[in-house]
């Protein structure tokens, strides 16, 4: 006998972590979506359903830092959810190595193979750049947790298809160059990593910069997993900048750039990063080489919401640790974000979850913020869900 699933949540979750620690212990379509209409739907009540999801992220490879525990956390609330009752959320889930090629040849699999209607993923912006026009081609929608800019974008020919659990650097990069200005600084440097979120980010940084009148005088690079970037450092410190901007996401090349950088003669306090930097993982790694680095944070480690909590408690219920950092949140609130599609539509095709995504309304997220999706808007959080952080003690502290 099936059961059913009332729409609509009076609670964040609708669950409380009471019930997921008892937990833990006891058809595709290359239909137009813009021209599907209202998702199809029965009222107030929606009849439980199940919905396969393909999951793309990197698991292996210089990313599974990010991926690996980010596909956890999804899981984690997956399995806390289905435990419930009502509708049920199954995840397929496929390794892109951090291989862009790979993420291309994974989510034509999911696809053509698993026949799923809707993808989770990927978060590295060279993967979803590579498996963008895959899912343009047949008509399947991706919930990307890339903050690589030119991805959620509305002039790509893919746009009605992608749709962002995060925001990129074309919303940060003028924030940040501002604030950078704010604190006395005329020329800045930037280092970056070598893969579409490093090279975006250069972009979008330099262009703000020149917007706001200050001089970037030297710019590096180096590979994920590049071990010594001394050289870098040493080229950056020669050229005496006021500010220097790490747009990087991989901790280990962080940590050595900062820890190098500060061997050349530069001051953690002349150190700024956007919000892919901002991991736990990274100030524990970095230790006194990041103490007083200045970030864009979706969480405040010192002191997360009430739903990043949560969050924590359901990864640990899971028997797997939370990074206490923006990762958890990535593709776990995209879980919410399908929930609510379930609850409202019980046209699971391709077309009919885009046309439910593009209906979306305040759906509750890990974030500090909830999800706004519409036709002409995919970018579903609202900037101010960022906060401006700095390193302090070794946790992210809000910077007032």
């Amino acid at each position: 006998m099936r059961s059913s699933h009332k729409a609509g949540r009076t609670a964040l979750l609708g669950f409380t972590i009471a019930a997921v620690l008892a937990t833990a212990c006891a058809g595709d379509t290359t239909e137009d979506p813009t021209a599907t209409g209202a998702p199809e739907t029965t009222g107030t009540e929606v009849e439980a359903q199940t919905l396969r999801v393909g999951v793309i992220a990197p698991l292996t490879g210089p990313a599974a830092a990010i991926g690996v525990p980010a596909v956890d956390a999804a899981q984690a609330v997956v399995d806390a959810r289905n435990a419930e009752g009502g509708h049920q959320i199954e995840l397929v889930i496929r390794d892109t190595k951090t291989d862009p090629t790979e993420a291309a040849r994974v989510a034509t699999e999911l696809i053509e193979s698993e026949n799923v209607p809707v993808i989770l993923g990927p978060i590295i912006g060279s993967a979803a750049l590579a498996m963008a026009p895959i899912a343009e081609e047949a008509g399947v929608p991706f919930l990307t947790a890339s903050a690589t800019p030119g991805v959620v974008d509305e002039t790509a020919s893919w746009f009605p298809y992608v749709f962002g659990l995060t925001l990129d650097d074309t919303v940060f990069a003028p924030s940040l160059i501002e604030r950078i200005a704010g604190d006395g600084a005329e020329t800045i440097a930037i280092f970056h990593q070598e893969d579409a979120y490093g090279e975006f980010g250069n972009e979008q940084f330099s262009a703000a910069a020149e917007d706001q009148g200050l001089e970037v005088i030297e710019s590096r690079s180096a590979p994920l997993d590049a071990q010594d970037v001394s050289a870098q450092a040493q080229s950056i410190a020669a050229a005496q900048p006021d500010a220097v901007i790490v747009q990087v996401n991989n901790v280990e090349l962080a940590t050595n750039f900062v820890v190098a950088a500060g061997q050349a003669g530069l001051e953690p306090g002349q150190m700024y990063g956007s919000t892919g930097l901002a991991q736990q993982a990274f100030l524990d790694s970095a230790g006194e080489a990041a103490e007083g680095m200045k970030l864009v944070a979706w969480v405040r480690t010192d002191e997360p919401t009430a739903a990043q909590q949560e969050l924590w408690a359901m990864i640990e219920a899971a028997g797997k640790t939370p990074t206490m950092s923006f990762i958890d949140l990535l593709l776990s609130s995209g879980i919410n974000v399908l929930y609510d599609v379930m609850d409202r539509t019980t046209d699971l095709s391709s077309a009919g979850i885009i046309a439910a995504l593009n209906q979306t309304t305040d759906v509750p997220s890990f974030f500090n913020a909830t999800y706004v999706f519409t036709e002409e808007d995919h970018r579903g959080l609202s900037p101010d869900a960022a906060m401006p952080v700095i390193a302090q003690g070794g946790v992210f502290v809000l910077d007032e």
